[in-house]
């Protein structure tokens, strides 16, 4: 029988100096890679060595928000991203959903269609930055996805800065936890997550699902004229299955909220603005943040552009959008999508 690791005991004399250096030197007590919009910037950024937990009813637009976040976070901080996207479709539509969200693009949208040359632009970029765990062979369990990130990169020579799970409900258990309740099997879950992340030096990703609850938030202004008036309230991490332990042990939790995405549903009033939600807006909400200076708590509102696949927020001048990076400079001058024109039979003729 392997003998047990003694867990060693650290006086103040031992970690003083290097604590020191850490707080000086900007490593400890500092925020992380921001989330690319200014309007959030004060509540939310990523530091490698804790996690980050996003939940919301189905169709809201966490997976969305996760691509998002990976692409920005690889652009401004150069991370390379592990992926376990369980409800985004096979491989391949993976790999084109992040193409037309770092384009800017939609293959939904004729008008604003990515060209071949564009899509290999981005596939050449994420080829340096985005690394697919696969989830149609098999369903995996969390020390499944985390063994095959550090196999990857020992064959590799490749260092991951991020791990993501999308979402905790796909996950296997693993045989120890074939009897685990709920609650024991969420605290493990969250327990893990932190203990890889910190071990290996990654900033951890995992998506939860929420119930929709049976209650519903009405307009009275709504009612009265007659309108779809009913709306679902804002997500509560404690909705989450298991939710008191991912309260208790989760570092930076953001929830996701559409009020309103019906047409029927236009007019329904913001009670806390007294002007209507618009159909694309979505509510960005941070229920916990951890460790000290990544945020703070609270919420801010980012809009949907179908057309262009990206979240955007306003500017003070009416109508001006700022897609993720755009308000806060964060790619400076660099442009990064690099289109490698292709020549035309046209192209050759004209050439004699």
């Amino acid at each position: 029988m392997q003998e047990k690791k003694k867990t060693k005991i650290f006086t103040i004399a031992e970690l003083k100096e290097s604590a020191k250096k850490k707080v000086r030197g900007g490593e400890i007590f500092v925020k992380g890679v921001s989330c690319g919009f200014k309007v959030g910037d004060e509540y939310i950024s990523y530091r490698k060595g804790y996690t980050t937990g996003i939940f919301s009813y189905s169709a809201q637009g966490k997976t969305q928000f996760l691509i998002e976040q990976l692409i920005h976070t690889a652009r401004e901080a150069g991370w390379k991203h592990a992926i376990w996207l369980t409800e985004t479709g096979k491989k391949e539509e993976i790999i084109m959903d992040f193409v037309m969200t770092y384009l800017g693009k939609s293959y939904f949208d004729p008008d604003n269609y990515p060209t071949e040359e564009e899509e290999d632009a981005a596939l050449k970029w994420m080829e340096d930055h985005i690394y697919i765990i696969d989830h149609e062979e098999s369903m995996l369990n969390l020390r499944d996805i985390y063994t095959a990130v550090t196999e990857f990169e020992k064959q590799t020579g490749l260092k991951m800065d991020t791990v993501s799970i999308d979402n905790a409900s796909n996950l296997s258990r693993e045989p120890e936890q074939e009897r685990s309740s709920i609650a024991e099997y969420m605290n493990y879950i969250m327990r893990s997550t932190a203990r890889a992340s910190i071990k290996k030096d990654y900033h951890t990703f995992i998506l939860f699902h929420l119930n929709k609850p049976d209650y519903m938030m009405e307009c009275p202004t709504q009612k009265k004229a007659g309108g779809e008036y009913r709306y679902h309230p804002a997500p509560s991490h404690y909705n989450i299955s298991g939710g008191q332990q991912i309260n208790f042990l989760g570092f930076q939790l953001i929830g996701i909220y559409r009020p309103i995405s019906k047409k029927a549903q236009y007019g329904i009033i913001n009670p806390d603005t007294g002007i209507p939600f618009e159909l694309n807006e979505t509510h960005v909400i941070v229920t916990k943040s951890k460790p000290k200076a990544i945020g703070k708590e609270g919420s801010f509102v980012l809009y949907f552009d179908k057309s262009r696949q990206k979240y955007y927020e306003r500017g003070e001048v009416f109508g001006k959008k700022y897609y993720c990076g755009e308000f806060l400079g964060s790619y400076g001058d660099k442009n990064d999508i690099v289109v490698e024109k292709k020549q035309s039979i046209l192209d050759e003729e004209d050439l004699f």
